[in-house]
């Protein structure tokens, strides 16, 4: 699976992009939101891991403009500042479900 990172934050970006790897997927890692739109505009990707504050724009920005054009791609956003409401808001955006930072590492047996 191809997975599209938009995340600005270089050491999350660089960690989660080895974990993906590690884990067999191919990952593309937009750090502004300019650059994600011209990956989703050219590339096909199984997930997006979508990062709700960007430098140049609003992670929520982004959402909307990919369901605007109909893109069914599953997108999960990611937030360390976002709270509930904005988390509801952004599911009934079109997100598939929401991470909150900092990231908690889940074991299975």
């Amino acid at each position: 699976m191809n997975i599209l990172l938009v995340e600005d934050n270089i050491a999350q970006g660089t960690t989660i992009v080895t974990i993906c790897r590690a884990k067999g997927f191919a990952v593309e890692w937009a750090k502004t939101g300019a650059f994600a739109e011209e990956l989703v505009l050219s590339g096909s990707f199984g997930c997006i891991l979508l990062d709700y504050v960007l430098p140049d724009c609003s992670g929520e920005d982004i959402l909307r403009s990919i369901r605007k054009r109909s893109d069914p791609t599953p997108i999960v956003m990611v937030s360390g500042q976002a709270g509930i409401m904005e988390c509801i808001r952004l599911l009934d955006a079109g997100a598939d479900d929401f991470i909150t930072k900092p990231y908690r590492r889940c074991h299975v047996v």
